[in-house]
């Protein structure tokens, strides 16, 4: 769009200061975030010029720097509409010495732009002998030319001459005063047209950089020394704080070209705020909005800023989490947790992206194998690592979390979201109906040995304080309830349920692989079928696919290698964190493990499912939550199974906490089977509202808040 084209645009060059002449006609300079820059950062960016500019003038022989400092220091205040500027038109040495020094050095120029469109900003400007003795022609480059067409900021009739007059000192010696002719009321001769003094400064006009001094090399040195870097320090941090805000990059992008004007030789620069600037004039920076809310879609290398944003949050959680040891982490735990659920965001992202990018520049067996490799690489780590050290209750509840999450958290915010902006959103039901039961199937599949064991298993039952009820010695007790007995001692389980648990762990992956078939081999035109309302055929379209991949493959592979390493060591962190900070938070680890572990580390995928829903495009919204749970039953969870019981045959994972096993106590098996029939009751119509949206998100709430009452002590 538009308004993503915009984000891009450049602080520097005639664009930049035509934008800004149109935010000044609209008086948009003085806006909220234009002030909360002066509030945040321009204030003490402004106090640190005028520090270093006193202390130039102080040393006397920076004074010229010393008096550019002060000068930068109120354009960085507010720079808002003002522009810093370098004249580079060119002449040749000759002509600038005829025209600085015939007559005394007081003879004007008249600058008149040229009709051939064929001059650029860079030609050199030919002078020849026009009207009375002493007064030259020269032409102008066609970059001022374009300012007047495409700005607003002058008049046609203003756009034909411009005069420049030395005022009395030589154009090559000082800074002078820019005029432009105006013709006069009837008059066509140009000799009667009219002079407007222009209220502006030009600088270094003709643009011969002469070689400096040595008294300049050594100002120039000594500056880049002593003062430069407190300014380039002071420009570092103000750039760095505000690209980590998202919002303030404008802010950014501002300071990024002061910090390479600082070691330009910054006393060369202008600064200006009237209209139009002087012909061959190099616009380097211009600015006129410190504030953007449409930055969070601002992209760089094919990456969101945000999530570049948070990539600073890793290194500190690896700091933090691995070089001040155990009693530091347990101690800080309540910081180190909150942080390595953020670092999760972007990692998780990036796998992701890279997965889904070198997927679409493969082979369909490669990417389908690369896919189910690394598309769960991110929970497993996650997984494995928990059970490594005993906490198998905390993975069966952070599948079940992201199960519920995908099937009811995930599709019920797009749709929400999507209902905000569309009335009705269609989608196809062929396909739906493909996910649907393919979904069924894996929780069928996964939960089955789970509804044997509660069938057929041994429970024993256990009652709270038991008194002696009467005289026949029956006995009245309070709080009884069944139990499962250990699982190494229940003949049911040792004996039939894990087996079967074995057996369905090495079935469930053939649905996974013959659903890739099926939907990207033999039937793919079941998702290629117009979506829309059927009553109306005008709004049928095809269906939108993902794209083309953003990155190359070798990109890809150090992308998923680098962030799947450190994601294990995040995980590392997290696991080793939890415990110590569910305590100081009062959580229990359960539930923090159904909520916190099972979204935020996908949280990225949730996000895109809502802009998806957002864009009229809920096929995509339901494709992501819909494949993230098949994965999760169809692959996480065998594999655990399989790769935990090696494990602990080979006497790798010790004791009960670290096999993995598909018996999942009542409440998981309840609330994962009553949501895989809401979500498919709800989409086999192929049309979606925000109503039914926010009946799926009332559920995920309602199952939240049961585990909450389940686990936690109140």
């Amino acid at each position: 769009s538009e308004i993503v084209k915009e984000l891009y645009k450049p602080v520097a060059g005639w664009e930049a200061l035509q934008k800004a002449v149109t935010a000044k006609k609209r008086n948009r300079m003085i806006g909220l975030g234009n002030i909360m820059y002066t509030m945040f950062f321009g204030w003490w960016i402004a106090l640190v010029y005028l520090i270093v500019g006193c202390l130039c003038i102080v040393s006397v022989i920076e004074f010229p720097y010393g008096k550019k400092c002060l000068s930068l220091a109120i354009y960085y205040f507010w720079p808002f509409g003002k522009y810093l500027e370098i004249i580079e038109t060119k002449i040749d040495e000759e002509t600038a010495y005829l025209l600085d020094h015939q007559n005394g050095g007081n003879v004007p120029a008249t600058v008149k732009r040229s009709a051939d469109a064929s001059l650029q900003a860079d030609d050199v400007i030919d002078l020849s002998q026009e009207g009375k003795s002493g007064s030259r022609t020269v032409t102008a480059p066609q970059k001022s030319a374009s300012f007047f067409q495409d700005s607003s900021a002058a008049d046609e009739d203003e756009q034909d001459n411009l005069i420049l007059a030395n005022d009395g000192a030589t154009l090559l010696g000082r800074r002078d005063r820019a005029y432009y002719s105006q013709p006069g009321a009837g008059d066509d001769d140009e000799s009667t047209h009219s002079i407007r003094r222009l209220p502006f400064y030009v600088p270094n006009l003709y643009g011969i950089h002469s070689r400096r001094t040595p008294l300049e090399w050594i100002r120039f040195i000594i500056f880049v020394i002593f003062f430069a870097p407190l300014l380039a320090l002071a420009h570092f941090v103000c750039m760095t704080l505000s690209w980590l805000t998202t919002f303030f990059i404008p802010v950014a992008k501002v300071h990024w070209q002061g910090l390479k004007i600082l070691y330009k030789d910054p006393i060369k620069v202008g600064i200006d705020d009237h209209y139009p600037p002087a012909p061959g004039s190099n616009i380097i920076l211009c600015t006129y909005q410190a504030f953007n809310i449409f930055y969070y879609k601002y992209s760089v290398f094919g990456m969101n800023v945000i999530l570049i944003n948070l990539l600073p949050f890793v290194f500190l959680t690896l700091l933090l989490g691995y070089c001040f040891g155990e009693p530091f982490v347990e101690k800080y735990s309540f910081i180190i947790f909150p942080l390595c659920l953020v670092s999760t965001i972007p990692l998780a992202y990036y796998i992701g992206k890279a997965v889904s990018s070198i997927s679409a520049q493969t082979s369909f067996a490669f990417g389908a194998v690369l896919n189910a490799a690394f598309g769960t690489i991110i929970e497993l780590i996650l997984y494995f690592i928990a059970l490594h050290k005993g906490m198998r209750t905390v993975v069966m509840n952070s599948i079940t979390g992201s199960l519920i999450g995908s099937m009811l958290l995930m599709p019920g915010a797009a749709m929400i979201f999507g209902g905000l902006k569309h009335k009705e959103q269609f989608f196809n039901r062929h396909a739906a109906g493909v996910s649907a039961t393919l979904l069924l199937m894996s929780i069928i599949g996964a939960f089955t040995p789970s509804v044997f064991y509660q069938i057929y298993g041994d429970y024993q039952l256990e009652c709270g304080k038991c008194t002696n009820g009467g005289g026949d010695g029956r006995l009245s007790c309070s709080a009884c309830r069944y139990v499962e007995n250990h699982y190494e001692a229940d003949y049911v389980y040792s004996h039939r349920a894990k087996y079967l648990m074995y057996a369905c762990s090495a079935l469930l992956p053939l649905g996974y692989i013959f659903g890739l078939i099926f939907t990207l081999k033999t039937h793919a035109y079941l998702y290629e079928k117009p979506v829309g309302d059927p009553d109306d055929p005008d709004t049928l379209e095809k269906p939108t696919t993902h794209g083309a991949p953003e990155w190359s493959k070798l990109k890809c592979i150090l992308i998923l290698l680098g962030s799947t390493i450190l994601f294990a060591f995040v995980a590392e962190a997290m696991i080793s964190a939890m415990g110590p900070a569910m305590k100081i938070f009062h959580l229990d680890d359960r539930f923090a493990s159904l909520t916190l572990i099972a979204v935020v580390p996908n949280i990225s995928e949730y996000i895109n499912a809502a802009a998806f829903g957002l864009q009229n495009n809920i096929v995509l919204s339901l494709e992501i939550g819909s494949v993230a749970a098949i994965q999760t039953a169809l692959l996480q969870m065998p594999i655990l199974v399989i790769c935990s019981a090696l494990l602990g045959w080979f006497g790798i994972y010790e004791g009960e906490g670290s096999i993995f096993t598909l018996i999942f106590p009542n409440i998981n098996l309840y609330t994962v089977i009553f949501s895989v029939l809401i979500i498919t009751y709800l989409t086999v119509n192929g049309r979606s509202n925000y109503f039914e949206g926010f009946i799926l998100l009332l559920c995920y709430v309602i199952i939240v808040t049961t585990f909450f009452f389940t686990y936690q002590d109140l």
